[in-house]
């Protein structure tokens, strides 16, 4: 019988660690209110799909995820994958900024094992929770052998998604992310990842070592009319 491989869980908090005063409110709750040790201790099912290590990396709303703790992230994920028994990684993340998340370790990570980022629409304590299903097909989707080489992915409502074409479109449905035009990798069938596509190339950026190698820039917002206009105007 082939051995397990081993995939490790990152925990970073939000809503798929998160709980409520009551089973009905998907609305109002505390997010990261839950370790990943008691995430994998409600789901049994992990155990038979692969040997599972964690770690807790932080456990905040995923709007208070800094720079610093996404490079730490990164550089800790670049180092484990070095470990020829780990088959892949898992993120768990909040989802009001898992894609931009999944993007930075997408240009940053230079392996070709599995990352996957895994959040949920609904609280841990809600009365039909979305996150057990998501973190056990993210796990799946990180020991499955044709998962190698496609770069950092998210697994949300049976879907693996790219990290460089999938955004958020609605705060309050389980069915919250799209990925335009460019589609799904694939989706899965009995909790099994089935991709539509082969691996595609991808280009990996020059990493920054530390925090204080990263340069801010600013984003400059604008609306009609434009400040520059109205002072024209005055």
């Amino acid at each position: 019988m082939p051995t397990k491989g081993t995939v490790i869980i990152y925990a970073t908090g939000g809503t798929i660690a998160g709980a409520a005063p009551s089973s009905t409110s998907t609305a109002m709750y505390q997010s990261g209110a839950l370790r990943v040790d008691e995430l994998i201790r409600g789901l049994p099912e992990l155990e038979h799909v692969a040997e599972i290590t964690s770690q807790q990396i932080c456990n905040l709303g995923s709007p208070d995820l800094n720079s610093e703790i996404l490079i730490s992230l990164s550089q800790q994920i670049e180092r484990d994958l070095m470990d020829d028994s780990v088959s892949g990684v898992v993120v768990t993340h909040g989802t009001d900024t898992i894609e931009e998340t999944a993007f930075f370790l997408d240009l940053t990570i230079k392996s070709d094992k599995p990352v996957v980022l895994v959040g949920s629409m609904r609280p841990a304590s809600s009365l039909s929770p979305d996150g057990p299903m998501n973190l056990l097909e993210a796990v799946r989707l990180a020991s499955c052998k044709d998962a190698k080489g496609r770069g950092t992915m998210i697994v949300l409502n049976d879907r693996i998604c790219s990290a460089r074409f999938t955004t958020k479109i609605n705060a309050n449905r389980v069915d919250a992310f799209k990925a335009g035009d460019q589609g799904y990798l694939g989706t899965f069938e009995n909790s099994m990842p089935n991709f539509f596509y082969p691996p595609m190339p991808r280009k990996v950026c020059q990493r920054s070592t530390s925090y204080a190698d990263i340069q801010n820039s600013r984003l400059s917002y604008s609306q009609s009319p434009s400040d520059a206009e109205q002072k024209a105007l005055s």
